[in-house]
């Protein structure tokens, strides 16, 4: 079985680029992004045509929710 990638090329340079930089240099990048907030907010995300269920096996995902419960 194929395990997709969640990135892009394009988004796993950038993750590498961030996780190279310091705590103020993040910051200093941060406030040129475009801020995803208002009625239009999910015209930016990314939309995912599958179920939870092929989303959780195409990922190889486990749902922890009860787990997580068990620690609040």
């Amino acid at each position: 079985m194929e395990i997709k990638p969640l990135l892009t090329e394009e988004q796993q340079k950038e993750l590498d680029m961030i996780r190279n930089m310091s705590y103020e240099e993040v910051n200093k990048w941060a406030k040129n992004l475009p801020i995803c907030e208002g009625k239009n907010a999910t015209d930016n995300a990314q939309y995912v045509d599958m179920t939870l269920e092929e989303f959780m096996k195409t990922y190889n995902l486990e749902d922890i929710t009860n787990e997580i419960k068990r620690y609040v």
